[in-house]
């Protein structure tokens, strides 16, 4: 009796446990919506400076490199199939967490083409280090490529984002600056894909 006892308490704890975790990933979510919301009026900003100071190339099609961005942690439903599709996808892989990493190793036709492995962010205060890293890695690894971001979006579904998809050189007339253009243009495009 004791010993049911016991385990009826150990359950209860792990409940309030669990309750208490909950509670703190229901308070870290106004945080992460409103990072959201910042980062992408900033990208909306990078763009614009990016078109002012930069201008398309007609160049042949690129191949891609496409980076998936998946969790650190375990998950479920139709998530995992979805990302199982996209590691089929030919051509050079990046990946961010290590649920996604450990898919990529298990498959011989996938391993063979992954890039990098980078871990993802595990909580709001850890996304700005980890996007520095994967920006880091994507002008390290990519610069040859047209670069596509794969990641989850709240519903269940896959977004892709062309994050680099064109060559592009300073335009003819860019506007007055205190720098050389490509100077200017190189720094906004590390911040854009940051």
């Amino acid at each position: 009796f004791h010993v049911l006892e016991r385990r009826i308490d150990a359950v209860g704890a792990v409940r309030q446990v669990l309750q208490s975790v909950w509670g703190l990933a229901r308070a870290e979510l106004p945080l992460a919506e409103t990072a959201a919301a910042a980062a992408t009026e900033y990208l909306r900003w990078a763009e614009a400076m990016s078109e002012r100071l930069l201008v398309e190339r007609d160049v042949p099609e690129r191949p891609t490199l496409r980076v998936l961005v998946g969790p650190e942690r375990a998950f479920a439903g139709s998530l995992p199939r979805r990302y199982e599709e996209a590691l089929a996808e030919s051509g050079p892989l990046g990946i961010v967490g290590r649920r996604l990493a450990e898919a990529a190793a298990e498959r011989s036709d996938v391993r063979d083409r992954v890039r990098f492995q980078l871990a993802a962010a595990t909580s709001p205060a850890d996304v700005e280090a980890c996007a520095s890293r994967l920006a880091e890695a994507v002008l390290a690894h990519g610069s040859e490529e047209r670069i596509v971001l794969v990641h989850a979006v709240h519903g269940g579904g896959l977004v892709t984002t062309t994050l680099l998809g064109s060559d592009r050189s300073p335009a003819p007339e860019p506007p007055e600056l205190l720098s050389a253009p490509e100077h200017v243009a190189a720094a906004a495009v590390r911040e854009l894909v940051t």
